[in-house]
């Protein structure tokens, strides 16, 4: 739990194991509730996803290798929302730089 922000119990009710290009292997993992809560690429490529009380995305986190990371085309860091007292999105900044193995 990170800010005081309920995170509801990861589940590995439902794990899907995908074979891709090449025979690599991404599994997705959702949690009790059918949300997708963490998915894990090829080259130690890693991107969770937290949720508010209210279901919203609370932010994504990427944590990769330098090296990974460019392969994969993605940056690490996190990405939070923000919502407003209707629930309604109203920012999306990145809450902090490289998050790197």
């Amino acid at each position: 739990m990170a800010k005081g922000i309920a995170i509801p119990e990861a589940s590995t009710t439902l794990r899907l194991t995908l074979m891709g290009f090449k025979g690599q292997t991404v599994e997705f993992f959702y949690d009790q509730l059918s949300r997708p809560i963490r998915s894990e690429y090829p080259g130690e490529v890693v991107v969770e996803t937290r949720y508010t009380p209210s279901g919203q995305v609370w932010e994504i986190e990427v944590t990769c290798t330098p090296v990974a990371c460019a392969e994969a085309g993605k940056d690490p860091g996190i990405t939070g929302h923000q919502y407003d007292v209707r629930d309604r999105l109203t920012g999306n900044p990145p809450i902090s730089g490289a998050t790197q193995k």
